[in-house]
């Protein structure tokens, strides 16, 4: 036997840390209400398309099928976000590292636009405030949480039933309270 079989042979193996063992995820909760957030910015906005109401008028500027179309994308294009926000709840491990890579390109975009940001609140326009802190609080905060190897191994070994019971009942009436008003917050930001 050589030398490196002989070691394998003699050492027990390790077991494998159970679930219950493990600490808990972090950035989960971050992360679905962002998701959720961006779902609930898109349907107010689809509202205002549809009611024509919105800054410098730009709602009212289109017609009414225009408006309707206007209506049905930014709906359908909350759809994804809901859903990446229900995968995160659910720990479907795809989604971990589109998640980190998204809000680390979202967090490079709120750099991008911090000058134009300042440039808003300094002419009286407090409404800048709030997408600003969301690209650059909350994405690096999802990036940094979520690439933590306790997340990491925790979603590598939770099911999905283990996950939704861990990130279910209460935990989702916070995180949706919250989704709803960062979502308000942004997409009625012209009008504050």
């Amino acid at each position: 036997m050589k030398s490196n079989e002989r070691d394998m042979a003699i050492r027990p193996a390790q077991p494998a840390t159970s679930l219950a063992a493990l600490a808990g995820p972090r950035g989960v909760g971050t992360a679905v209400a962002f998701d959720w957030a961006l779902a609930a910015e898109m349907i107010f906005l689809a509202a205002r398309f549809a009611l024509g109401i919105g800054s410098a008028s730009m709602p009212m500027m289109l017609s009414s099928s225009q408006r309707t179309g206007a209506t049905a994308a930014v709906l359908l294009a909350a759809v994804p976000c809901a859903l990446a926000g229900e995968g995160m709840r659910r720990g479907v491990r795809l989604l971990r590292p589109f998640q980190i890579a998204g809000n680390a390109l979202l967090t490079v975009y709120g750099i991008v636009q911090l000058p134009g940001a300042i440039g808003d609140v300094r002419a009286g326009h407090l409404s800048a405030i709030a997408r600003t802190l969301a690209l650059l609080v909350a994405s690096p905060l999802i990036v940094w949480l979520l690439s933590r190897p306790q997340t990491r191994d925790w979603f590598a070994q939770a099911t999905s039933a283990q996950s939704r019971a861990r990130h279910g009942g209460r935990w989702i009436a916070a995180i949706l309270i919250w989704a709803v008003i960062g979502g308000a917050a942004i997409a009625f930001d012209g009008l504050y």
